[in-house]
């Protein structure tokens, strides 16, 4: 009974320790596991995140510069006049760069020996100053900026004061290439600084120089201007075409030119030809002038003249002499080549009758010919050696025949005359108060501004061309 009590007590311990097991894993087990002791709960399976394709980083283009900085006594120096060439070409004044550039490049750097206008001393480059063993005792330096070295500093130092150089300028002074009157002064320019003496030709001025001869002597000026600083001089009061580089110190002639009075420039001759208009009945004749108008002061000498028409309205007939003399012509076609010469020297001038040309009205009904005349040669009169004429303008004209009347012709009434005058001033002012009734081509001859009714503009403009104010109808020259 004892064993018996023994083993169950044996068993209740080992019962309690196995409950007080499973406890503790119930308890860290996940909340899944707490509700079901024994049983595991499957974790859901998610699906991966793709992978980012990573975008290519673009390579940088290199960039290649070169900083130009200048100092005085440790102290930035500005506006130190640089120049450069090589690989790039230039003067600026620093502090400036050289770049940015996409590729190596190589520029020689130029300094001045003094730094206006402090009169600054060079003492040396520097290369990019931290390295070793970069300064440089001339005024000039070479840089190269590569892939090894594509940022680059040089550095241009200057120090203390330096004297002033001075400047020396001797020479002969003419003016119009004539020697200058006592006293006259000579001026030299640099830098916007003039230098001013004037010297008593042969008293002040040395000997050994002669007559109108100067000496320009500058010193202690305290102004420091570079080497090589260009100079400009005055004579009096005009400029001298001689220029010299600063500190000078050799001979040099100074010559100057008082301006030129402007002269009123006399007017180019001018020469033009012109044919006049005209018209006729079918079966007769209407003659026009062929005119030259020239302000040539030898006048007109010679001249040949073409007159080309239409062959089935009008053809040519007989043609006068001018002003030039006997007119000598030829057709061949439809046109007709005329020459003249006055053999005198000068030849006549002002408004000329070249030809008067009789046109012989061939064609029927209301037909119209072009006059086109061109001028092959002109010349004027010069004795011997006669000089060619362009004339312009030249005008053109035309023919008509049939019933074709002239704008203004009104009189008489039904045909008009191939003429403008008074007696047609009177019908148009009759037709505008209502005395008369003008109808047809009366109607349209009166309305010579072609404006379709009959008004006081039109009896003007016969009125102002009747007195010579005008020569032509704002209609043209024949009716509608």
């Amino acid at each position: 009974m004892k064993k018996s009590r023994t083993a169950v007590l044996s068993l209740l311990g080992i019962l309690v320790v196995a409950a007080f097991t499973m406890h503790v894993i119930s308890v860290e087990a996940s909340p899944a596991t707490l509700y079901s002791v024994g049983t595991t709960t499957p974790t859901p399976t998610s699906s991966p995140t793709p992978t980012p394709t990573p975008t290519p980083t673009p390579t940088p283009t290199p960039t290649y510069i070169l900083h130009v900085h200048s100092d005085y006594v440790g102290v930035p120096n500005y506006e130190v006049p640089i120049s450069y060439s090589g690989d790039y070409n230039g003067t600026e004044v620093t502090p400036f760069d050289i770049g940015p550039k996409t590729s190596p490049f190589a520029v020689t750097l130029q300094a001045p020996m003094g730094a206006a206008p402090s009169c600054r001393l060079f003492t040396g480059w520097s290369v990019d100053p931290s390295m070793p063993s970069s300064y440089c005792y001339s005024t000039t330096i070479t840089v190269t900026v590569n892939d090894t070295y594509k940022d680059r500093l040089a550095h241009v130092s200057y120090t203390g004061w330096a004297l002033p150089v001075p400047a020396l300028f001797y020479g002969s002074v003419q003016i119009d290439s004539a020697n200058v009157p006592d006293g006259t002064s000579v001026t030299a320019t640099v830098h916007g600084f003039n230098y001013n003496m004037t010297y008593g030709i042969g008293t002040t001025t040395p000997l050994e120089y002669g007559p109108s001869t100067y000496y320009l002597y500058i010193y202690n000026d305290f102004i420091c201007h570079n080497h090589g600083t260009p100079v400009t001089f005055e004579i009096g009061c005009y400029d001298a075409v001689q220029q010299a580089n600063w500190p000078g110190g050799y001979e040099l002639n100074l010559s100057a030119f008082s301006p030129t009075p402007t002269s009123t420039p006399t007017p180019s001759p001018v020469t033009s030809v012109a044919i006049d208009c005209a018209s006729a009945p079918a079966g007769e004749t209407a003659d026009v002038d062929i005119t030259i108008n020239t302000s040539d002061p030898q006048g007109i000498g010679s001249a040949t003249i073409t007159l080309t028409v239409d062959t089935t309205v009008v053809t040519v007939g007989n043609i006068a002499a001018g002003d030039l003399g006997t007119v000598y012509s030829n057709t061949v076609g439809s046109t007709t080549t005329m020459s003249a010469a006055t053999g005198s020297s000068p030849g006549p001038t002002g408004t000329l009758t070249f030809a008067t040309v009789t046109l012989n009205a061939v064609g029927t009904g209301e037909e119209c010919s072009d006059l086109d005349i061109e001028v092959p040669s002109m010349y004027d009169g010069t004795a011997g050696y006669p000089q060619l004429i362009y004339p312009f303008p030249v005008n053109d004209c035309n023919v008509c025949i049939g019933t074709v009347r002239l704008e203004g012709d009104v009189h008489p009434l039904g045909s008009g005359n191939d003429a403008i005058d008074s007696a047609d001033f009177q019908l148009v002012a009759q037709g505008l108060v209502g005395t008369i009734t003008l109808t047809g081509d009366d109607f349209l001859a009166a309305d010579v501004n072609d404006s379709g009714t009959l008004d006081a503009a039109d009896l003007q403009l016969v009125a102002q061309y009747l007195v010579g104010t005008i020569t032509e109808f704002s209609g043209g020259t024949y009716i509608p």
